[in-house]
């Protein structure tokens, strides 16, 4: 009789744990992203908003000789960068400006495969066991599935999406 309560026990155990298993998985079946993007960081408040998208075209609007900046802050060595996702490789590389003036970028924030790039922890698992760093951790996400992007520390606090690569 114990035999056959531990046998189901462990039974009933090993199905939540398959449930689990394909509940995170089974929905990343079929997506594939593919539209790599650009995406500001490491900026502070002063430069958070240097870029912006003007045609498909991405603007420099440089603030660093705005006449009502802050004299607390802004200093030269806090500009904000842009960056270029690979989404295959999955890691991000510094875009120089001349870079980034020949591409052109679409700011709708879904990407042709219905993606969203997302900030934050993504289920209750990683809210239950994840790190504080997590809270400022960016992902692909389309419904179930969701892919922790690998941005690099520039972009740890001040992330700003400008656009899917055309």
């Amino acid at each position: 009789m114990k035999n056959s309560s531990l046998s189901r026990a462990a039974a009933i155990t090993g199905v939540l744990v398959l449930f689990v298993v394909m509940s995170r998985h089974v929905p990343a079946f079929g997506i594939k992203p593919g539209t790599d993007f650009v995406f500001q960081g490491g900026g502070d408040d002063c430069y958070q908003h240097r870029y912006s998208v003007k045609e498909g075209k991405i603007i420099d609007g440089n603030f660093k000789n705005r006449k009502k900046k802050p004299k607390t802050f802004c200093k030269d060595y806090r500009w904000s960068r842009l960056y270029y996702y690979d989404v295959e490789a999955k890691i991000a590389r510094e875009l120089s400006p001349q870079e980034a003036a020949k591409l052109t970028v679409d700011t709708s924030p879904v990407s042709p495969e219905g993606l969203k790039v997302v900030a934050g922890k993504p289920n209750f698992l990683e809210t239950v066991l994840g790190s504080e760093s997590l809270f400022f951790a960016q992902y692909l996400k389309k419904g179930m599935y969701n892919q922790k992007l690998n941005l690099g520390p520039p972009a740890y606090y001040e992330f700003k999406f400008i656009g899917w690569v055309k």
